[in-house]
């Protein structure tokens, strides 16, 4: 009788299907480990939450301004003999948003002149805004040496070294800057601000320049724009991802704002 030829085949058939079994697992089991060392053990990046620009108001009525979900006022002070001064109505208007919430942002007028006596002015400064009950969350000036006189007394407010291309003289010089010269940084103001200690830079938006925007980013500087005022010149300006604006017309930037929520944190850019 001739041998079941299919009976030698099977257990052959079945030794083959173990081993392939086996390395089904074993590929299994390092393609797991392969994964799980990616997803695991790889150090995860974490993305830095880039936050709305602050919103600061000038020259608006505050039930305006805070439908418009400004997050601050603003408030100019010129500086006298005595000390400094405010206008009696602004003065009224920055009182009353403070009491609510509101953070503070102090302008200096910059006057014919900085001041002789930095520290001197510096004082002053403190001394006016604890009598006028006021806690400035950024102050800004083109006043370079008072704003750093300024540090070491009030290390809570936040500096803005703002600019002017009116006060520089051809080779970048002005008495404004407390002996710096743009020439030293060729000629970018983000790093002349650096040098001076500062990371905020207000320059008026008419006098922004694409590369020193880009030079700012490189510095680590952030963005105060002054005299923001152009509503169709807003979505270029988020671009930039400024700390702050400041602004004549605050209710039609909170709504450029909230239109590009996507370019800030995610939900809502205005909360």
């Amino acid at each position: 009788m001739a041998p079941d030829s299919s009976s030698e085949e099977r257990p052959k058939t079945r030794r083959l299907s173990r081993m392939s079994k086996v390395m089904l697992a074993v590929t299994g089991g390092l393609l797991f480990f392969a994964v799980w060392t990616v997803f695991v053990s790889k150090p995860q990046v974490e993305q830095p939450l880039l936050k709305p620009p602050a919103i600061w108001s000038s020259h608006m009525p505050l039930k305006e301004a805070l439908l418009a979900k400004v997050r601050g006022v603003s408030l100019r002070l010129a500086r006298t003999e005595a000390g400094y001064a405010a206008d009696p109505q602004s003065l009224v208007r920055a009182k009353a948003a403070v009491s609510l919430g509101e953070d503070l942002l102090l302008i200096l007028e910059p006057g014919e002149a900085p001041s002789p006596d930095p520290k001197a002015a510096a004082a002053a400064l403190i001394a006016w805004a604890r009598t006028q009950e006021l806690e400035p969350s950024l102050v800004a000036s083109l006043d370079w040496p008072l704003l750093q006189a300024l540090a070491p007394l009030a290390p809570e407010w936040q500096r803005a070294f703002a600019t002017s291309e009116v006060r520089l003289d051809r080779k970048g010089r002005s008495i404004w800057l407390g002996g710096g010269e743009l020439s030293k940084v060729e000629g970018s103001i983000p790093a002349l601000v650096k040098v001076a200690g500062g990371k905020i830079w207000a320059p008026p938006l008419h006098e922004l320049r694409p590369e020193d925007a880009e030079d700012a980013k490189a510095w680590s500087i952030d963005l105060l724009i002054r005299q923001a005022d152009n509503p169709e010149a807003f979505p270029s300006l988020l671009l930039l991802r400024p700390r702050g604006l400041v602004t004549d017309d605050p209710e039609a930037l909170a709504q450029s704002i909230a239109e590009r929520p996507g370019l800030f944190s995610v939900g809502s850019a205005l909360e």
